[in-house]
């Protein structure tokens, strides 16, 4: 895999690596995403906006140059904007460090907001047969965090404190769209909890083959949860829909994030994709 060069969040040519219930892959490019949602699937994305956070430093035993990052925080709610988990990296390095112990803390526990017209498209489309897609491992924790109780969806807020991996049972969401991640990485082993390993080896064998750009920054991956490993899907009852939700037959959602006001200020569906 080729490692992003420029700061550019898609590029033109950008890739999309498919793998369907049945572990077959398929390559595609990343505009083609919207050729992949069926009728009666719902689409659910993340508006958080990324903001660098970061500050410059001295150690002053060592004097060495350090970087402290801010990482995450467990609410949403403005009034709670107070603490926050930070990252210190030492002796000039400004990449994330491949430490052992520190892997081990990802990921961080992340707040959420989940409108009540979000929970209720995905309860109507799961109802009439349609998949629950998330864009980005964020959604997955989210939606499943949601739903841990009884398998469906509750609005409102919440933290996800859970690991997903490759252990782990899928309540909600049947597919997921992500950026290319590194074998060992948390996000990777979330990946695991929607496909086997041996289709995932021979997905990072095509990214390799294909030059595939790694994160957030380049190429995607789309993949549907394999048919071997699904479970029984908890029922989600009509009466959870809202009554507005099954207006169109493919909706796409936003999972409201207060990092820029608060839910009242974001539209709720998305007419068109990127």
């Amino acid at each position: 895999m080729i490692p992003a060069a420029v700061p550019i969040q898609r590029a033109a040519d950008a890739k999309l690596l498919v793998i369907d219930e049945d572990g077959a892959i398929t390559h595609r490019p990343r505009a083609g995403f919207p050729g992949l949602v069926h009728d009666g699937d719902i689409v659910v994305a993340n508006d958080a906006a990324t903001l660098p956070a970061s500050l410059a430093g001295v150690h002053a035993p060592t004097g060495a140059a350090i970087e402290v990052r801010l990482a995450g925080r467990d609410s949403l709610l403005p009034e709670h904007v107070t603490r926050f988990t930070a990252l210190v990296f030492g002796a000039g390095d400004f990449r994330t460090p491949g430490d052992a112990d520190l892997d081990r803390l990802l990921p961080f526990d992340e707040p959420y907001y989940i409108p009540a017209s979000t929970a209720g498209s995905i309860a109507a489309s799961r109802a009439r047969g349609g998949r629950v897609i998330a864009v980005g491992t964020t959604v997955v924790r989210a939606l499943e965090h949601a739903a841990a109780w009884n398998g469906v969806v509750q609005a409102g807020y919440g933290l996800a404190t859970q690991r997903i991996g490759p252990l782990s049972e899928l309540r909600v969401v049947d597919a997921i769209v992500s950026g290319v991640h590194e074998r060992g990485t948390s996000h990777y082993d979330l990946l695991r909890a929607f496909q086997e390993d041996d289709a995932l080896a021979r997905m990072d064998g095509e990214m390799q083959a294909h030059g595939y750009r790694t994160h957030e920054f380049g190429d995607s991956v789309f993949l549907s949860r394999s048919a071997l490993l699904q479970g029984v899907r908890a029922e989600s009852p009509l009466e959870c829909a809202h009554e507005d939700a099954a207006a169109d037959d493919v909706a796409i959602h936003r999972l409201a994030d207060l990092h820029l006001g608060g839910p009242a200020g974001y539209a709720q569906h998305l007419v068109e994709g990127e």
